[in-house]
């Protein structure tokens, strides 16, 4: 309507301008029109110093920014194989305009919960500290804490000559996991990640779909997936006349041969 805004919709535009502003002395923006916009705010891109003159280009990932008051987001319906299907790691972003300041939170435990469960229905993702090693069991109906925010910053920081380094240090390896875990996870496979906020992130435990599928279930999938990294890893130790390596691999797979055989004995009742 002419000479009329909506208040909730100016909110959300200054909040959003301002996020990317925060963060634009430390990356690249790609910021999606309003008009193109179906769930990513932006694509954001990592600069590292190069020298005294340049910077270079680090890993890119997609940004949704929210304001300060929202708590939770939730996918549904056709969200899920949109959100499934993201080729990018995904971030977010909350916005406080009252303190000049932006949470940047990671989606490694959304990883998590996609690697383990099949036929999502719904996901329910929660910004807020319980970082906790949570058992999702296969639920379909997800409701996902993902932990302390992985940087928080206020505007000041864009006087603070050191920040820059310190910046790059913290998020670069975050999307660096998310990256690896958003390609293990189409098989059922990531690394557990922790991390405290403004703190550089580690690597854990790995976690695998095996304990939510039925003996046997999903191999064949995974059989395919396998195949193209297996014939270049061969072609390699072929060619690089590792044999030493060939037998390491051999010797794991003849013991995996055993167990299985030990497995598939059957069992005295006496």
């Amino acid at each position: 309507m002419p000479a009329n805004k909506s208040k909730n919709l100016r909110s959300g535009d200054l909040g959003e301008e301002f996020g990317l502003y925060l963060l634009k002395p430390y990356t690249v923006i790609s910021q999606v029109p309003r008009t193109e916009d179906v769930g990513i705010d932006a694509i954001v891109t990592l600069l590292k110093n190069l020298d005294n003159r340049n910077y270079t280009a680090g890993n890119s990932f997609y940004l949704q920014l929210k304001s300060k008051s929202i708590s939770t987001v939730q996918y549904s319906k056709d969200a899920i194989p949109w959100l499934l299907s993201l080729d990018l790691p995904l971030m977010y972003g909350i916005v406080d305009r009252l303190n000049f300041s932006i949470q940047l939170y990671s989606t490694a435990k959304l990883s998590e919960y996609i690697a383990v469960t099949k036929d999502i229905s719904e996901i329910t993702i929660a910004f807020d500290d319980d970082y906790q090693m949570q058992d999702f069991s296969n639920h379909k109906e997800g409701s996902i804490s993902i932990g302390p925010p992985i940087l928080d910053f206020e505007i000041s920081k864009h006087n603070d000559s050191t920040f820059y380094e310190t910046f790059y240090a913290i998020v670069a390896p975050h999307v660096q996991l998310l990256k690896e875990n958003l390609e293990t996870r189409r098989f059922g496979f990531i690394y557990n990640i922790s991390w405290k906020t403004n703190e550089i992130p580690k690597r854990q435990l790995w976690k695998s779909s095996l304990s939510a599928k039925n003996p046997g279930e999903g191999f064949e999938h995974i059989d395919n997936l396998m195949a193209p990294y297996f014939s270049v890893w061969l072609d390699e130790c072929l060619r690089g006349k590792e044999l030493e390596t060939l037998e390491d691999r051999l010797d794991l797979l003849n013991k995996a041969k055993q167990a299985i055989q030990i497995l598939s004995r059957p069992r005295d009742k006496s």
